[in-house]
């Protein structure tokens, strides 16, 4: 296969048969097919975006192929441009992670049930972590 398609098909994903990168111009947000030779025998097929981070060019890999499929790593590379036009960097998670009084309340409920006096340590552990590690509150007048 030596002619290269201007935009990806399904089809040809499915059917090259020669290493290289594949783009998919025309608006294909940098997204591309990287076709490799495995390591015993055929070919290893995987989704990459090219980007710019911060100024800097990026690739991101979105996944092997036949797991994504087309469709998929056209969605991922869309909702890849969209963050980074909002100023985020794609390959930061996005998953809530707790605060650092929520992670003290969390060991603090995961350790109170092997406390001798429960009640008594827990109330210690709270004064002694809102006195020495955690920030002051705002005062509320």
């Amino acid at each position: 296969m030596n002619n290269r398609p201007l935009m990806l098909s399904a089809t040809f994903v499915r059917n090259v048969n020669l290493p290289g990168r594949y783009g998919d111009g025309r608006g294909g947000l940098g997204l591309g097919l990287l076709v490799r030779p495995a390591l015993r025998g055929g070919l290893n097929k995987s989704w990459t975006q090219s980007v710019r981070i911060d100024g800097r060019p990026t690739s991101l890999g979105l996944g092997r192929y036949p797991v994504g499929t087309l469709a998929m790593a056209r969605e991922r590379a869309l909702g890849n441009a969209r963050t980074i036009a909002q100023g985020r960097d794609p390959r930061r998670s996005t998953k809530d992670v707790p605060t650092f009084a929520q992670a003290l309340e969390t060991v603090i409920a995961i350790h109170a049930p092997g406390w001798k006096d429960r009640a008594g340590s827990v109330r210690q552990w709270r004064s002694s972590l809102a006195r020495y590690a955690l920030p002051p509150r705002a005062s509320t007048r």
